[in-house]
């Protein structure tokens, strides 16, 4: 009888279930850490353009909304000194739709809703406000229900 190097096919089937069922418990755990890191350059996004809004003002002295003969009049988000758009991230795929609700002088609110149809939808809305409140709405794509803190998971 010869003596045939190599696996056999039973062999082989079990190693294609083992890397099968670690796939499968693997997968879903990556793409989690994906939402989490996409969420996280947002939230870093959003307070690169509170900070922005902040300089903005001081040397304005308000967030680009009184004024209503500038071209950013009714949108501070899309001067290109605040941040010049309304989505997140500026290049790449899209993640987050962003918005400002600013009043002239006083505040505003800076929202981060998921894109419908992107990898983030069902990930919860992030918002900033001008005191520094951080909220993220888990699992609802917009600002509304429970306000969890930037740093759960």
């Amino acid at each position: 009888m010869k003596n045939y190097k190599g696996f056999t096919l039973i062999e082989l089937m079990i190693v294609v279930a083992i890397v099968a069922v670690l796939a499968a418990i693997a997968y879903p755990s990556y793409q989690n850490y994906v939402k989490r890191t996409h969420r996280t350059e947002a939230q870093s996004m959003m307070l690169e353009i509170a900070q922005k809004l902040q300089s903005y003002k001081l040397v304005n002295g308000d967030y680009g909304k009184s004024n209503s003969t500038t071209a950013y009049a009714t949108n501070p988000l899309k001067n290109p000194i605040i941040y010049g758009g309304t989505i997140a991230p500026r290049e790449g795929s899209a993640r987050y739709n962003l918005t400002i609700t600013a009043s002239p002088v006083a505040s505003w609110l800076l929202t981060a809703t998921p894109i419908s149809t992107g990898a983030q939808k069902g990930d919860g809305a992030l918002t900033l406000t001008h005191m520094g409140a951080q909220c993220w709405y888990k699992n609802k794509d917009d600002a509304s229900g429970t306000c969890l803190s930037w740093s759960d998971r």
